[in-house]
């Protein structure tokens, strides 16, 4: 556990730490302060040893001790909890920066309560994430640019057996060909001019997570060697004649249709079977406009109390705009956006208004490019129509096209269009077609 011991120091925050049993693992001085414990509490239940923390089988969220009004939160992972005593004339200020502190000491920022969406698919995304976070499995997880794919990765790794331990990101797509072997499997002195003893990114997950992002990117030698630990968990160092065994989860990500990369042979094939145990599929923004009204309330909250400013809300009017556009940047595009807005209001406003984009952003929500190669009739292409309008009409009827040439099989449909078969039955619900199944 070699982030628990930093959290003890922390001095602002009583800290306890539980396991499934209610048994204390851990707390720190100010938690034996204010329960006025003395340091023998490891293993003993808490509930016999502080009674007052709890109301019945539940435990309270406010208590008084010593004159003292507390705040108590709880935060559970998979093999253990945290109880975190705030006092209340401080909690304002303490409670989300010290939270970030506790998550920050293993490498991470996100846990699944960062995840902001009510969209039904999102959840089905969510809710498959926190099940499959509770085993060892390698978990690939497919997504465009911008979806959230590492903050899915962090929150897998927070409720994991390995949370402990550290999360080590690497953008395989940042690293030169010539360094990714060195960097993820470590060098030692000698192995070429220059090499020094350097511990690979992949030993320094060790009891951990790495998080291998754009593994596509990876060239076909590091992916062979890549291939070999997940077979047996050993890694050489370049240079070394020695193995060592790592302990570690392997969370992999592609931005790309996976199966175009192994066609491309920018994959190999057998290296996809060992990190795809797993498959998570995060739906790019577009599939859940739903979640953009909470998605702008959350990140207009974020940049009000880092700009100080008084915008509480987003005028109907953008709002509509934003509704309309397909975000090829998803989450991360519309983030920048609501960003870039709040850099351009007064201090005196509280709403968010289409004159608070720059020139630039406003030009592209509003541009709208009707032309297409396709034979269509001028009243499906009709100037009174938003391109997503357009867009969806020749998406259903491309769906119904296919549908019809293999007598309503979803699987062959998807297969011939490109595209994952449950994709394939979202959008066959989200227009509302009707089909025969063979």
């Amino acid at each position: 556990m070699p982030y628990i011991e930093e959290l003890k120091n922390i001095s602002s925050i009583g800290i306890i730490k539980l396991n499934n049993e209610e048994e204390v693992l851990c707390m720190n001085s100010l938690a034996e302060e204010i329960l006025r414990l003395n340091s023998h509490v490891n293993n003993r239940n808490l509930k016999e040893l502080a009674p007052l923390l709890y109301e019945g089988s539940e435990l309270k969220t406010e208590i008084k001790v010593g004159g003292k009004h507390l705040i108590l939160e709880r935060h559970n992972c998979y093999k253990y909890s945290l109880i975190l005593i705030f006092n209340i004339t401080s909690v304002k200020t303490c409670s989300s920066t010290n939270i970030d502190r506790i998550m920050k000491t293993n490498g991470t920022y996100y846990s699944f309560k960062s995840i902001i969406g009510n969209n039904k698919d999102f959840r089905r995304s969510i809710d498959f994430a926190r099940k499959i976070a509770r085993n060892n499995s390698s978990v690939l997880i497919l997504g465009e640019t911008g979806t959230g794919k590492e903050l899915f990765a962090q929150s897998i790794h927070n409720a994991s057996n390995f949370s402990d331990g550290p999360f080590i990101a690497v953008n395989c797509a940042a690293i030169p060909d010539t360094l990714l072997e060195s960097v993820l499997f470590g060098t030692v002195k000698g192995a070429f001019t220059g090499a020094k003893d350097n511990e690979g990114l992949i030993s320094q997950a060790d009891n951990g997570t790495i998080f291998l992002d754009e593994i596509n990117s990876m060239n076909l030698n590091a992916q062979a060697k890549l291939l070999r630990f997940l077979q047996d968990r050993n890694i050489r160092s370049v240079g070394d004649n020695k193995q060592r065994k790592i302990s570690c989860r392997v969370i992999s990500a592609v931005n790309r249709d996976i199966e175009q990369e192994i066609k491309s042979n920018k994959l190999r094939e057998d290296l996809y079977y060992r990190l795809a145990t797993v498959t998570l599929h995060i739906p790019p923004l577009t599939q859940r406009k739903d979640d953009i009204p909470l998605l702008v309330k959350s990140f207009i909250k974020k940049y009000r109390d880092q700009f100080n400013t008084n915008i509480e809300k987003l005028d109907d009017d953008l709002l509509n705009l934003f509704m309309e556009y397909n975000w090829p940047g998803n989450v991360r595009e519309l983030e920048h956006v609501i960003e870039s807005a709040m850099n351009m209001v007064e201090p005196s406003e509280k709403t968010l208004k289409r004159i608070h984009l720059s020139t630039h952003l406003l030009q592209k929500f509003l541009t709208i490019n009707t032309s297409d190669n396709r034979e269509e009739s001028p009243e499906s292409y009709s100037s009174q129509k938003h391109l997503n309008e357009i867009l969806d009409e020749v998406e259903r009827q491309v769906i119904i096209e296919r549908l019809e040439k293999y007598e309503g099989n979803i699987t062959q449909a998807a297969k011939d269009l490109g595209i994952f078969r449950q994709a394939l039955q979202y959008r066959i619900k989200k227009h509302e077609i009707e089909y025969q199944e063979p």
